[in-house]
């Protein structure tokens, strides 16, 4: 039969029990804030990485753009320089010619040279013989006169 005895303990259990499971209710309460505290500080992380990722894809795209307008600067160069080595090629083959060219004159000089020599030895010679013949002349004027 129930006593008031065992209505006393049996209600000193409730009590305690009662006091425990708030006890324990306040310190998994306290846990479940500090655990929303750290998933607040971790969204906030994450906003801020979501900002610094959103930066860098930012970045990334300014990255892009500048490669494509250096390699649109390098494809032009590229075709400035193929241009330059088509025209250098060019200038090449003109010098070999104008070289060949040159040679062809200094042989036409050197023919000539050669012709103005000769002449020069027939004029040298043909004074010789105008000489010879002044003198000639000269000695029979003088022979006839006397």
């Amino acid at each position: 039969m129930p006593t008031l005895e065992n209505d006393d303990r049996f209600m000193t259990n409730m009590i305690e029990l009662n006091t425990a499971t708030t006890a324990k209710l306040h310190s998994l309460a306290d846990l479940n804030m500090q655990l929303g505290q750290k998933i607040d500080r971790l969204g906030i992380r994450l906003d801020q990485q979501a900002i610094n990722i959103d930066r860098l894809i930012d970045h990334g795209h300014q990255i892009d753009a500048r490669l494509g307008r250096l390699a649109e600067v390098s494809g032009s160069t590229e075709r400035k320089l193929d241009q330059q080595a088509i025209n250098i090629d060019r200038l090449i083959t003109g010098v070999g010619e104008l070289v060949e060219h040159g040679k062809q004159i200094d042989a036409r000089l050197d023919r000539i040279a050669e012709g103005l020599d000769q002449l020069a030895g027939i004029a040298s010679g043909t004074e010789r013989k105008l000489d010879r013949l002044i003198e000639a002349l000269t000695k029979r004027n003088g022979k006839e006169g006397q």
